[in-house]
């Protein structure tokens, strides 16, 4: 019979390579013959290889599998995503399984059980909180701690846990290589969503982007960034009236975002308040806002602001700043007051501020997200300190005895090439543009200077406006949430599909 083909959909890999079968024909686990080109009908690749082949196109993205008919029983299919940082689980894993929730509810099938089980690698960048912060993610039924990564690695152990035979390794932080090796030791597919750079595209199944990447790699497509998306999709969600209640129906406010890390917060934590007296001199009607990451205690907000326990407060020349338990604030040595928000996420707070001063980090990109104009500070009065780098630096850097030394002059070597020019950016909206649309302060910067750039920023309304026009640009489209957790869903919908056709043939 003769067969006239349309033009391929998402799950074609070569249009030379492929025949078109009737899909309610799998459902029956039986060889099809019979080439029928109609509304449910998809591409295969040869029945020589016996598989389906999906592609990371558009469409893959934006477009659920239909299902002509449900099997007798319940299928099992299993998610487990490879991660390891605060950043990421809050920004990339927590809307990434809500929607997949989401998807398992509400789309077809309705007889797909998925579970999903986080895998934690270690990360230099560890704040040692993931457990805890994994384990609360909605959506999320088992995780598996650090201690047991070497193990689970190496020997696939991970105590009482069993696997189902299909399923997907989704890579959302840590090393591309490790999701490789756990997909192929459960014989599972992989999906690795990364910024730009695909480092093992042989490993890997499927690489989704969040920008263009810098080298071209097949079975792979550009969705957007997630903790931009992340942002922008809850912002209508979260309750706007509580800001109302806390500071007011038109607060001026000024959020302060150290970040998660250790090295960030003994540094920006003396170095933003005193930003804050700089400024509350000038304009007490404003008021500060400290934003706190997960895992991070007021407790040890107190330890990084007292010049007892943390000797950058006076490398600053700054004095220690006390906790009021009673109000749930702190209060500088000058009076000024920063107001604590210790809840996640906070985007409905954020977007009520008129400028925020940040950490390098992902929460750049979740402040482009919404709009906020923001100044990125990175001061090096004390070069060694500086020492979360990746790769063979990090290691480098950490080592006992010369770890100092090479921090030294790593980091002096970054500043000569950053100053020069050379070393590109470090805000990843910047990065994204290759251009300035989120002001960076590197260097031996001071709390007065920042103070009054910020106090010049927030008496020009339209620079403000202008700041924030850019960074709405920068951003769009949305959408990256949504079309990553669609694409896993089509793989493991395949996944169960590739076994019906393996168990046809064995049939016949």
């Amino acid at each position: 019979m003769a067969c006239t083909f349309v033009e391929p959909c998402c799950f074609c890999q070569k249009p030379n390579d492929t025949f078109l079968v009737k899909k309610s024909a799998l459902h029956q686990f039986s060889t099809t013959r019979s080439y029928l080109v109609s509304r449910n009908s998809f591409f295969l690749r040869p029945r020589l290889f016996g598989r389906l082949q999906a592609s990371a196109s558009s469409s893959a993205c934006t477009h659920i599998l239909p299902i002509d008919q449900t099997p007798n029983e319940k299928v099992h299919l299993d998610l487990v995503i490879l991660t390891n940082g605060p950043g990421e689980l809050n920004t990339w894993v927590r809307p990434v399984v809500g929607k997949l929730r989401s998807l398992e509810k509400d789309s077809v099938p309705p007889w797909a059980h998925l579970r999903i089980s986080i895998v934690l690698c270690p990360c230099v960048h560890a704040s040692g909180s993931e457990y805890e912060i994994a384990v609360g993610i909605p959506g999320v039924d088992r995780v598996l701690p650090t201690r047991l990564w070497l193990p689970f690695l190496f020997l696939g152990y991970s105590g009482q846990w069993n696997w189902y035979s299909r399923g997907v390794v989704l890579y959302l932080g840590g090393d591309q290589f490790f999701a490789g090796c756990i997909a192929r030791r459960f014989g599972f597919k992989s999906v690795a969503y990364v910024e730009w750079r695909a480092l093992w595209p042989g490993w890997i199944d499927y690489y989704l982007f969040a920008r263009r990447p810098c080298t071209n790699c097949e079975n792979s497509d550009v969705i957007g960034d997630l903790s931009v998306d992340s942002s922008a999709s809850l912002l209508d969600k979260l309750d706007n009236g509580e800001v109302e209640r806390k500071f007011g129906s038109n607060p001026r406010l000024i959020a302060l975002l150290p970040g998660s890390k250790e090295m960030k917060l003994a540094s920006l934590v003396p170095f933003f308040f005193g930003v804050c007296d700089v400024i509350h001199r000038s304009q007490p009607n404003y008021r500060f806002v400290l934003f706190l990451a997960p895992g991070v205690t007021v407790d040890s907000i107190s330890r990084y602001a007292n010049s007892d326990t943390n000797r950058m407060v006076s490398l600053f020349g700054e004095k220690s700043s006390k906790y009021d338990q009673s109000n749930r604030c702190f209060v500088t040595a000058n009076g000024t007051r920063i107001d604590i928000w210790d809840r996640t996420p906070a985007y409905h707070v954020l977007r009520r501020c008129k400028l925020a001063l940040s950490s390098v980090g992902a929460n750049t990109a979740e402040l482009a997200g919404i709009g906020l104009p923001t100044f990125v500070i990175v001061p090096t009065q004390q070069l060694d300190a500086m020492r979360a780098w990746d790769g063979i630096l990090g290691i480098l850097c950490n080592v006992p005895f010369v770890g100092r030394l090479v921090a030294l002059f790593v980091n002096w070597l970054v500043i000569f090439l950053y100053q020069k020019g050379k070393f590109g950016y470090l805000a990843l909206p910047n990065k994204w543009v290759n251009r300035m649309v989120m002001p960076e302060f590197v260097g031996q910067v001071t709390c007065k200077d920042i103070g009054i750039r910020v106090l010049a920023c927030i008496s020009t309304p339209n620079v403000l406006y202008r700041m924030q026009r850019e960074l709405i640009q920068v951003c769009q489209p949305f959408g990256a949430v949504t079309k990553l957790a669609t694409f896993v869903w089509n793989i493991l919908l395949m996944s169960w599909m590739n076994k019906c056709v393996r168990l046809g043939n064995k049939a016949n």
